[in-house]
């Protein structure tokens, strides 16, 4: 099911960067 891996690998990137955003204010840390 690629499309299925690839909405989920999507859904991942943006649940990330969400997150990331939200954290950056609290601690400054590495995307990675």
């Amino acid at each position: 099911m690629p499309i299925s891996t690839k909405a989920a690998c999507r859904l991942a990137s943006i649940e990330t960067i969400r997150l990331y955003r939200y954290y950056s204010w609290f601690a400054r840390a590495p995307p990675c």
